[in-house]
């Protein structure tokens, strides 16, 4: 049953998936209550909660998931008082404990991801010491290695997370140079390549993060072509094209950005497609189509960004309202809809849709859903410093709301460097002098770095 499920697994087919596992679970439970000291019946009974965790992870059920991976966990851990120098239950634990961080990221708790994260390290490096030549330890200490980098990353640590990252790279490298023809290690180097290449644009690096960039989609299209029905192929290509779009962006190449969202949402459409009731992949259609909506609206496509936001906005608001990032995802969809409307003129939707957005993000608050307070702690400061903006004003644009929304737009992450903000603020201020947009532009720049007090500072002299 347990290997059935992980075949249905595979193929897409989670009802038959959990069927399967669920019987598998029945039968483990039953032999593991019949003989409690076996260590065997123990390891079965981990093992398959485990998987039951994985399903449920990958179809955005983090409630489920982490249910089975918590009864696996205490398993794991008496195994290893038990046998406290086998390799093999400190394996299975350590794996144990990064499935629980991954779970734990992705419900923002991003101190509980640490903790485990901490513990999978020390147990994946403890195993790589002891014996050095084993290929699987070595991939699981990188594995280990990229996981805190990426945790690091989210923290507002680059510095840190370069540090994480350039160990897996040096390991994973070396691994797939011994076996070049492994598409489990070439993926793992791929995945690496593509999450160093976010964080040097997030640290304003474009060269390295170009390089890394064009390092992981080469991964990643290789993989696809070698299996093109792998839904974790497909995956790694859409989000290795995200990035790419990002940099093209913030290289101020907004068709060249265009050319990688449309290969980003081509993937994403296919993945939603495979397994439509999965909230992850619904996720990422609905992140497809606001990439979308953002470059049209660079490139002055008005009409087709706002088809694409549309589209972004139902794809969010079909996904269960318990998923990790429902209530924020819904409330960034309308702010932009709102940016966009404000720019064509429709002022009073524009105030509707930023509305909403505050329902959203209140919302999310309440349900105890993600919030991006990095970007509500710059709103809050600017409040403070301008008032609240007067959104749905007519006539004449008012410099004070548009300083606004430009500095909200930084906040918001998708506005990384002055090359994508100066375009924002050239279609505003389009009849305005150039040092008032220069001024702009530096504002909105150090808001998007998080540097409230220097945006604050560029504000004020404007």
């Amino acid at each position: 049953y347990e290997s059935l499920g992980d075949t249905y697994r595979r193929f897409l087919e989670p009802a038959q998936a959990q069927e399967n596992y669920e019987k598998a679970l029945a039968i483990a439970e039953q032999q593991r209550s019949r003989f409690p000291e076996s260590d065997l019946y123990a390891r079965d009974l981990s093992r398959v909660c485990k998987s039951l965790g994985e399903l449920y992870f990958r179809l955005g059920e983090p409630a489920k998931a982490l249910e089975y991976y918590q009864k696996a966990l205490p398993i794991e851990e008496e195994q290893r008082r038990r046998a406290p120098d086998s390799a093999e239950t400190m394996r299975n634990l350590s794996l144990g404990y990064s499935k629980l961080g991954d779970l734990y990221e992705q419900m923002r708790d991003l101190s509980t991801a640490s903790e485990y994260y901490d513990k999978a390290l020390t147990i994946a490096e403890d195993l790589r010491q002891r014996i050095p030549d084993n290929a699987q330890y070595a991939r699981d200490f990188g594995l280990a290695c990229g996981r805190q980098g990426h945790l690091q990353h989210r923290l507002g640590e680059p510095d840190r997370a370069l540090q994480y990252y350039r160990r897996a790279l040096e390991l994973q490298e070396d691994l797939w140079r011994r076996v070049p023809a492994s598409a489990e290690f070439e993926r793992d180097l791929g995945l690496t390549c593509r999450i160093m290449a976010d964080t040097y644009g997030q640290s304003l690096d474009l060269v390295n993060a170009l390089e890394y960039c064009q390092k992981a989609l080469s991964i990643a299209e290789d993989l696809c072509q070698r299996d093109p029905d792998s839904p974790d192929y497909a995956y790694d290509l859409s989000k290795a094209s995200e990035s790419m779009g990002k940099v093209a962006l913030a290289m101020g190449q907004p068709d060249w950005a265009l050319e990688h969202y449309e290969k980003q949402h081509a993937n994403a459409q296919k993945l939603r497609d495979m397994v439509p009731e999965a909230a992850a992949y619904i996720r990422d259609l609905g992140i497809s189509y606001g990439n979308l909506g953002l470059v049209y609206r660079r490139l002055g496509r008005l009409a087709e960004a706002m088809d694409s936001y549309q589209k972004a906005l139902a794809e969010f608001r079909s996904r269960p309202t318990d998923s990790p990032d429902y209530g924020q995802d819904l409330a960034i969809c309308y702010q932009e809809l709102g940016e966009l409307c404000y720019e064509m003129g429709q002022h009073a939707l524009a105030q509707s849709y930023w509305e909403r957005a505050e329902r959203a993000q209140a919302w999310a608050e309440d349900n105890g859903g993600y919030v991006d307070r990095e970007r509500q702690q710059i709103r809050e400061e600017l409040e403070t410093a301008f008032g609240k903006p007067r959104r749905a004003s007519l006539g004449k644009v008012d410099p004070r709301n548009t300083a606004f929304v430009a500095a909200a737009s930084a906040a918001s992450g998708r506005e990384l460097l002055s090359a994508t903000i100066g375009p924002q603020i050239d279609s505003v201020f389009s009849d305005a002098p150039m040092e008032v947009r220069d001024v702009l532009v530096a504002a909105c720049t150090q808001a998007s770095a998080g540097d409230v007090g220097k945006a604050l500072a560029f504000f004020s002299s404007f």
